[in-house]
Order: structure tokens, then sequence, then C-alpha cells
């Protein structure tokens, strides 16, 4: 599955990496606009009967020193199982 990160996360992006300090750049946590995930589970809310989709999805720095598990509560629409969309 591929999750819209700009939609999961706003304001992730905005500022452009030529303005970010070489540290930064390459010890920060890297977030593409697509990134891909696997859904463990659907929840379903008390208030309004809707869904939200659990995703795991990975992320790392870009010099590969760190990496995590995101685990992400997302509305249904933020992500696709079109695999053809390049993350």
């Amino acid at each position: 599955m591929v999750v819209d990160v700009s939609r999961a996360l706003p304001g992730t992006g905005y500022r452009r990496q030529d303005e970010l300090p070489l540290w930064v750049k390459t010890s920060a946590l890297r977030l593409e606009p697509s990134m891909r995930a696997r859904q463990v589970a659907w929840i379903r809310r008390a208030s309004d009967g809707g869904w939200l989709a659990v995703v795991l999805m990975p992320a790392g720095s870009a010099n590969g020193q760190s990496r995590v598990t995101m685990q992400l509560w997302l509305e249904p629409e933020m992500i696709t199982t079109d695999l053809t969309i390049r993350p």
C-alpha cells in the first residue's frame, strides 16, 4: 500500500532542501510525498462510525544511520493499494 505522506503529515516538504544545513539533510528523517507501508488493521470510530487505517510505514535517515517504523492511523483517502504510484 502507498501512503500519501503530504496529506497524512501536513507541513512536511514545505521547506526547500537547499535551505537546510548539510547535517540536517543527512541525519534527519527522510519523508517522501508518497511512501510504501503495510496496513495492519482497520479501526472504527465510535463518534461517527468512520474508519481509520492502521499502517506501519518504515522510514530512515538519508545517511542510513537511523531507521524507524512509524505507526500511523489514517483516513482511508490518505492510502491507496495502487502500487503503480511511485513512492
